[in-house]
């Protein structure tokens, strides 16, 4: 039988109790999310650097907080509030973009690789390798268009189909370009069966009509969401700056360049908009979610993804300008987070600020929502 060693037994309990110190001094939890701490990282993130926000943010299925902070109308003094609605610049492009994969699920036989061309107006010559167009080259911006277009009317539009396009770059060079959207202006309502291919360009409005009820018959009005617009109509007293310089300006009529851009919605409707999209199959159902969501059709290219602490966040920002590169203007973002069931919605009624996370929302919501894990 060995003898007790009690040197052994002391080193051996030393040892122990070390080890023992250690366990309790590391911290095993997996961290947690904090959303009050979000809304927080967002209040005083923007507050006093912009002349107005309004945010919303959804939290499993439903609305869990929405305000806003600051001026609608500065020299005026009125306050903007989460149900004023502004211009959301090319957001509007995941409205269009799930109203195509809508239309494109109810129509027997074209898919989002089936061609264009027989959605295009009769009149319209196409050019070069039109033909090869697909509705996913349009939805991800790799379409190769060569020239033209420009101003998402309808005669750029028709411009910009008889110019051509390259088939190397089609669906598979990335050209972030507004025509891309614009053109469903006139693709949806033909595919529809609202509009005939026999329009012209006296028909334009027509058109933008058609495609704004699309979007409401489809999306908009069974999430509750009436009354909206691609313009900004009279009874909103809301103004747009420049965080650079002085000035200020209305938003305007977008109706007939709508498609890309031109939709007013406000940080509530938004956030509607994100957790219908995101949770009624009724509405949206999962099959188009996963084909939206993996072939980023109507959020920002896999290269300028929000990826951050916790996975992918799909998201789509805009930006506008009312005029030229230094007038007033916007930003605006949605983004969803695919591994937390969180998504919010941010406008901000100004543009260019100097702080490059201010004036990039996508970056400023990615930093906010990754301080917010404790």
């Amino acid at each position: 039988m060995k003898q007790f060693n009690p040197l052994c037994f002391l080193v051996i309990l030393a040892l122990g109790l070390i080890f023992q110190a250690c366990q309790k001094g590391k911290d095993t939890r997996e961290a947690q999310f904090n959303i009050d701490q979000f809304e927080e990282n967002i209040v005083n993130g923007l507050t006093g650097q912009v002349p107005g926000f309004a945010y919303a943010i959804n939290q499993d299925q439903f609305l869990y907080v929405k305000g806003a902070e600051g001026f609608a109308d500065v020299a005026a003094q009125i306050p903007i509030t989460p149900t004023m609605r502004m211009h959301i610049a090319s957001v509007s492009k995941t409205l269009t973009a799930a109203a195509v994969l809508k239309i494109l699920d109810k129509t027997p036989g074209v898919d989002v690789d089936s061609p264009v061309l027989p959605y295009l107006p009769n009149h319209w010559t196409p050019g070069p390798n039109i033909p090869n167009l697909t509705f996913r080259n349009l939805l991800t911006h790799k379409s190769g268009f060569l020239v033209g277009g420009g101003g998402g009317e309808y005669n750029d539009l028709k411009v910009l189909i008889e110019g051509g396009l390259d088939e190397v770059d089609r669906g598979d060079t990335l050209k972030y370009y507004n025509d891309n959207y614009s053109l469903f202006r006139i693709i949806l309502p033909i595919l529809a069966g609202k509009q005939d291919k026999t329009v012209t360009d006296l028909d334009a409005l027509a058109l933008a009509w058609a495609y704004m009820e699309i979007i409401h018959e489809e999306l908009l009005d069974p999430m509750g969401i009436d009354q909206a617009y691609c313009k900004q109509l009279s009874n909103v007293p809301l103004k747009y700056y420049s965080c650079m310089n002085s000035g200020s300006t209305t938003g305007g009529d977008w109706t007939l360049r709508s498609g890309a851009y031109g939709w007013n919605l406000s940080a509530f409707d938004l956030a509607a908009f994100m957790a219908y999209l995101r949770y009624d199959n009724s509405i949206f159902s999962s099959a188009l979610r996963t084909i939206m969501d993996d072939g980023y059709l109507g959020w920002e290219n896999e290269k300028s993804s929000a990826n951050g602490e916790h996975g992918t966040y799909l998201f789509h920002s805009g930006q506008w300008h009312f005029g030229g590169s230094t007038a007033p203007g916007l930003r605006t973002c949605i983004m969803k987070f695919a591994d937390t069931k969180v998504e919010v919605s941010l406008l901000i009624n100004c543009v260019d600020h100097p702080d490059p996370d201010i004036a990039s929302p996508r970056k400023f919501l990615r930093k906010a929502f990754d301080a917010a894990w404790e």
